[in-house]
C-alpha cells in the first residue's frame, strides 16, 4: 500500500475568526495535508516567492493585499497550482471568472458555505478525496 503524498495548504486571511474557522474544516475534512496560515496577504505574497503551495486558499477582501491582487499576480507570473477564493460578496464572480476563462486553475466559494461542500472543492483541487463520513 502507498501512502498519499502530504500536500501543503496555505490559508490567507485577515480575520481570525474565519482563518480558523477553514482551518479547523480543512483538518477534518481534507487528509494528508500540512496547513499553513497566514494573517497577512503581503507576508503570504513574499512567501510565495521562496516556494509554492499545493493548493492557496484566499479571501477576497483583506485589509492589504486582497485576493483579486494575489490572484492576478500569480496568473501573471504563470503559477499553476489551484486557488480557492472565498468571499462574502456578490463583487468577486466577475474577476473570478474572468481569470478561469484565462486558463488559471481557480474557484469560487460564497459564503457561508456547507462544510462538505469545502471539503470537497479543496480535496478536488488537491487531486485527493475528501475523508469519509461517518453517518449517525
Amino acid at each position: 500500500m502507498t501512502l498519499a503524498k502530504t500536500k501543503s495548504v496555505w490559508l490567507v486571511n485577515d480575520d481570525e475568526y474565519v482563518r480558523k474557522m477553514f482551518a479547523i474544516m480543512l483538518t477534518h475534512g481534507v487528509t494528508n495535508i500540512k496547513l499553513t496560515q497566514f494573517e497577512c496577504s503581503v507576508r503570504a505574497w513574499a512567501a510565495m516567492a521562496q516556494d509554492k503551495p499545493d493548493l492557496l486558499i484566499t479571501a477576497d477582501t483583506m485589509v492589504q493585499m486582497r485576493g483579486k491582487d494575489i490572484a492576478e499576480q500569480l496568473f501573471a507570473r504563470g503559477d499553476a497550482f489551484p486557488v480557492i477564493v472565498t468571499t462574502g460578496g456578490n463583487w468577486t464572480k466577475e474577476w473570478v471568472d474572468a481569470l478561469v476563462a484565462k486558463g488559471m486553475n481557480i474557484r469560487l466559494i460564497d459564503l457561508p458555505c456547507e462544510p462538505r461542500y469545502f471539503w470537497e472543492m479543496s480535496g478536488q483541487a488537491l487531486g485527493m478525496p475528501p475523508r469519509a463520513r461517518h453517518s449517525n
